[in-house]
């Protein structure tokens, strides 16, 4: 263990996790602490820093993660719909926030990026569009349930803005009196 000590190894994980810009990815990175958790072979070892060459490069373009910034977890919400549980508005709003970023991924001119796995890795990733639309259309940009989530609920909501006006109307002619 002297030279984990002597790499200082816990500080540049800590250092490198302040760059992480996901829960799940600050996650992978304390995996690291753990000598288990390393690259079992030399083949694997040399992947790994190709991969991370690649990274590298691509850590240069802040347009590419400005879409991951602040994302939390999205494996709880994601095992409730297994479980087919029904998820709250923080679990549906966490789940649109990913599923913009993967999408806003998707759209990124592959021609531009410098890494080879990269570009594989995005030609991979689904299209998710359909439920994207059907989430911006339950949820608000606030987070709330939006009015045009189900045609009850905008009746619901019409039914209160006529109620409204109708108190603030009264309350009006009675304050004349």
């Amino acid at each position: 263990m002297g030279a984990l000590r002597d790499l200082e190894w816990s500080k540049l994980l800590s250092l490198t996790e302040q760059e992480a810009h996901t829960v799940p990815g600050r996650a992978r990175l304390r995996v690291l602490e753990n000598p288990e958790n390393w690259a079992k072979s030399v083949e694997e070892s040399r992947i790994w820093q190709d991969e991370t060459s690649e990274a590298i490069h691509a850590l240069e373009r802040d347009s590419l993660w400005n879409a991951l910034t602040g994302l939390g977890d999205p494996f709880p919400a994601l095992e409730d719909l297994e479980r087919e549980r029904v998820l709250d508005l923080a679990q549906l709003g966490e789940l649109k926030r990913w599923i913009s970023a993967i999408e806003r991924w998707r759209e990124l001119p592959r021609e531009e990026l410098k890494a080879a796995r990269l570009v594989e890795a995005l030609a991979a990733l689904p299209i998710l569009s359909t439920p994207l639309r059907t989430l911006q259309k339950i949820l608000a940009e606030d987070g709330t349930m939006a009015e045009t989530a189900s045609p009850r609920l905008a009746q619901i909501h019409a039914e209160l803005r006529s109620l409204r006006a109708r108190i603030a109307e009264t309350m009006d002619s009675l304050s004349r009196q």
